[in-house]
């Protein structure tokens, strides 16, 4: 689903192509690339009789060699989810963070100068 909304967007599209990654980096992609990987997920029975929320949290990390401004405003308008409806799922609340000053980037190397890393939590639970 992220890949597919991400690449939805022209300017993402014609920037990254198919340097999309999730969880894993081909050895031959080549700057700029986007990876993510999913950090975490934690789920909540509610008492009242409401659907169940989930909460997921995923880092992504742009890297490039010089800095983008109009790929990182995609990125970050593309990830702005709330009130999307994905199947029987609706994301209600989704939240857009940078990483901790002591992340460890994971998808770059030293040819890298401009490397961005984002937290994205979306709070979602099942349609009516």
């Amino acid at each position: 689903m992220l890949i597919a909304l991400l690449q939805a967007d022209a300017t993402i599209a014609a920037k990254l192509g198919d340097r999309i990654h999730y969880q894993t980096i081909p050895s031959k992609s080549k700057y700029p690339h986007l990876y993510f990987a999913r950090q975490g997920e934690d789920s909540e029975k509610l008492l009242d009789g409401t659907p169940d929320i989930t909460e997921d949290s995923y880092v992504f990390e742009l890297v490039d060699i010089d800095f983008d401004d109009a790929l990182v405003t995609a990125i970050k308008s593309a990830l702005d989810l709330d009130g999307f409806d994905y199947g029987s799922l609706t994301i209600f609340n989704s939240n857009l963070t940078g990483v901790s000053d002591d992340y460890l980037f994971r998808s770059a190397d030293s040819d890298a100068l401009f490397m961005n890393g984002l937290v994205l939590t979306i709070q979602l639970c099942e349609n009516e």
